[in-house]
Order: C-alpha cells, then structure tokens, then sequence
C-alpha cells in the first residue's frame, strides 16, 4: 500500500508540474509581447522627437535619411526635388515651435503570433508660428515595423499645412504641401 500511495503522490506531482509548465508558456509570451510593445512604443517617440528636431533646426539630410527606403526609391515622389521645393518655398528654422502640440492621429497594427508584424501611424504637430504669424500644422505617416516588406519601414510622408484656425483644434487648410 505504501508502494501504491507513493507512486500516486509522485504522478500528482509530476502531473503538477506539467500543468504548471505548459500554462507557462502563454504568459513568457505575454511578457515578451509587453516588452516588443514598450520597445516599438520608444521607437515611436524617438521618432516623433528626431523629425520634430530636424525641422526645428534644418537639417533636411538627416529627415531625408528617415524616410523609408521605398519612398526615397519612388521616381514618382523625387523626393530630393520636393525636399529642395519645400525648405525654399518655406524657412521652417524661422518657425516658432513653443507652443507646438502634438498628437497621435491614429494608424494600424498587425499581430502574428503575438508579434506585432506591422505598425504605422500618423502624428501630427499643431501650434506651429511662422515668422508673420501664419500658422502651420504639421503631420507625418511613419512606420516603425513592417515585416512584410522592411523596405516600407520608416518616414512614409511629410505635410506641411498652411492654416487658418476656424475653432479651438478646427481649422481650414489654406495651403497644402505634401513630401
């Protein structure tokens, strides 16, 4: 009996410990899951931060090298052109970002097997003063994971917009400009 009693209570536990180890798993992938968000969550602030610097203080080389790979390659975009056309038409060093505001306009997201395989979104920045006081909004599309096509992952578009506010967060697009 003794025999029988102990070979039950080892079964139990190694029964235990397979459940224990099989319900495991889920939560290691829960937990990498969080950390693969928090790391694509810093990509896009640091994102946000660098192009918000870039225009800030001109450096149009290195925005140009954020842009992905597939929109520098599109000959339909002549990016380097639409850079030359923007930054003449309009000195945003001269612009007056102390005040600017900016927000998360939505985007999307794709998931397999608990990886996240595709992100982008669009920010926007408002509150933005040129130097005879017009006003200026400007948004971004950027993808910080793609894996489908790496190339598409990146500065996707830039708009500057000539505004006029019609209201506290409405306005009317006077002039509209698209990188």
């Amino acid at each position: 009996m003794k025999k029988f009693t102990v070979v039950i209570i080892i079964i139990a536990v190694i029964q235990v410990a397979f459940i224990c180890f099989v319900l495991s798993f889920p939560a290691m992938r829960i937990i990498d899951g969080l950390s693969k968000y928090q790391a694509n969550a810093q990509k896009v602030s640091s994102a946000k931060n660098e192009i918000l610097y870039c225009l800030e203080h001109g450096d149009n080389n290195r925005l140009y090298e954020m842009f992905a790979q597939h929109v520098k390659n599109d000959p339909d975009r002549d990016l380097k052109n639409r850079f030359d056309q923007l930054f003449s038409e309009y000195d945003i060093t001269s612009f007056d970002f102390s005040k600017v505001r900016y927000h998360d306009n939505g985007g999307g997201e794709s998931y397999r097997e608990g990886n996240i395989t595709y992100y982008e979104y669009e920010y926007i920045f408002e509150g933005i003063t040129g130097p005879d006081g017009s006003k200026f909004v400007i948004s971004y599309g950027y993808s910080t994971v793609n894996e489908d096509h790496r190339d598409k992952t990146g500065l996707l578009y830039l708009r500057l917009r000539k505004v006029e506010y019609t209201g506290l967060y409405t306005y009317e697009i006077l002039e509209d400009y698209k990188v």
